[in-house]
């Protein structure tokens, strides 16, 4: 990736907090959730 001077950057991120131990399907189902958000073909 080259960002030249002047160019935006957007970032985005996310975090997800849960109590006690999260099996790996729910952290997906999360993930999933959050990518849809910013979906571009909406």
């Amino acid at each position: 990736m080259t960002l030249k001077a002047g160019e935006p950057l957007e970032l985005r991120y996310a975090v997800a907090l849960c109590d006690g131990e999260v099996k790996p399907a729910r952290i997906e189902q999360l993930y999933r959730r959050w990518i849809t958000c910013f979906s571009t073909d909406k």
